[in-house]
């Protein structure tokens, strides 16, 4: 008999234990990993929303759970619709989010009271937005393309390049790294830039804040014209002035003598003119001017102009004869020029007709006629002498002359 009673007692243990490791089982069956189509939709510098697919079943409700490496889990909230908002997080990290599925309404800090855990979902690695972009520059330029750099922002995948156009920013480029150059664009154009970092965590762009804008310039147009607005030949002040070139941060200008051998004058200045105030009279000269833009402290510069070719002698002179019926014109010798080229007329802007040229050996030239009739006593002429040098191999006549009036 006794040995019956522990054989009884026997069963009943085996089938306790049977009964609890099916039950146990059964628990761990039901909780299996599950795919449920965790997806990013939306984040800031500091939050994350997520949706995921509805769990179907009675009085469900989720447990969203957070992880920095995907195996040690928090809980961040409850659910009872398949979307969550997580606030609260860093800027620029990345974060392991799962969903578990319990199947009791009710929900509390001690999970034992939430009822049967019967999903966990799989994890799915979601990002906040990474860190504004900062020091955002140009570094070179081009008639047709600037170039420009900014501090790397941690764990960045690319980086978009932005304009505001239309009261929104158009993207307009991309890059991989932290450098970008912009090509076809417009000589002596100014673009205002700006650029945002994207981390791309499963197909999800998360977009940092646009940087501070950064205006950026082509190199400039070339200066149209250049010449010589006023000369005090006796003092040797002598004013250059040129078109202005848009956008252009200052202007570089060299004046040399006529081969170039000779350099007179090399200066910049952010001002559409220069006085020089120990210009060379008498001798053939040649100016030219070239706009810049100043990036980083460095001037690039744009193309130079055509060249202003002038020539001044030192002194000039003209006696009429006692009859009148002579003018005697004398200059002092100018160094580069070829050829001078004597003019006369009866009045003082207009109706030059030209009556000599002479090598750049002669210093005096006799007028005796004016459109093929001889001078006459009484009358007012108007004498110019013209300067004409040689740039190579090509003829070039100064654009400033000297004249006298008798």
């Amino acid at each position: 008999m006794e040995k019956k009673r522990v054989f009884s007692k026997s069963l009943i243990l085996l089938a306790i234990t049977s009964i609890m490791l099916f039950a146990m089982s059964i628990t761990s069956m039901a909780a299996t990993e599950t795919n449920m189509n965790i997806q990013q939709t939306g984040s800031s510098s500091s939050r994350v929303d997520i949706t995921w697919q509805t769990y179907l079943g009675q009085n469900i409700h989720y447990h969203v759970e957070m992880s920095y490496d995907g195996v040690n889990w928090a809980m961040q909230d409850y659910a009872y619709n398949s979307n969550e908002t997580i606030y609260g997080l860093t800027e620029g990290s990345s974060y392991y989010v799962r969903i578990s599925v319990y199947n009791k309404d009710f929900h509390s800090t001690n999970s034992s009271k939430d009822g049967n855990l019967v999903a966990v979902s799989q994890k799915q690695l979601v990002s906040t937005n990474p860190s504004e972009v900062q020091n955002l520059r140009q570094t070179g330029a081009t008639k047709n393309s600037i170039s420009m750099e900014w501090d790397p922002v941690a764990g960045a995948s690319y980086y978009r390049i932005l304009i505001w156009e239309n009261y929104e920013y158009k993207t307009i480029a991309t890059s991989n790294t932290n450098s970008a150059t912009i090509s076809g664009l417009d000589p002596s154009s100014e673009i205002r830039y700006y650029v945002a970092a994207v981390k791309n965590v499963n197909g999800y762009e998360a977009v940092g804040d646009e940087s501070e804008s950064s205006y950026m310039k082509t190199v400039p147009k070339k200066v149209t014209r250049v010449a010589i607005t006023d000369l005090y030949d006796n003092i040797k002040v002598c004013y250059y002035g040129w078109t202005s070139c848009e956008k252009a941060d200052g202007y570089q200008y060299e004046i040399t003598s006529l081969n170039g051998k000779k350099k007179y004058y090399k200066a910049t200045t952010t001002s559409t003119s220069a006085r020089l105030t120990t210009y060379p009279v008498g001798a053939f000269t040649k100016a030219r001017v070239r706009a810049y833009v100043e990036i980083n402290g460095k001037k690039t510069y744009g193309p130079w102009s055509n060249y202003d070719y002038n020539a001044c002698s030192k002194d000039v002179t003209a006696r009429r004869s006692k009859n009148g019926k002579k003018i005697t014109l004398k200059w002092k010798k100018v160094s580069g020029v070829s050829e001078y080229r004597i003019y006369i007329s009866t009045k003082e802007k207009k109706g030059y007709k030209k009556v000599a040229t002479v090598s750049s050996k002669k210093s005096s030239y006799t007028i005796t006629k004016y459109n093929k009739k001889k001078l006459k006593k009484g009358q007012k002429y108007y004498v110019q002498l013209r300067y004409v040098g040689k740039n190579g191999k090509k003829k070039v006549v100064s654009n400033i002359y000297s004249y006298v009036r008798l």
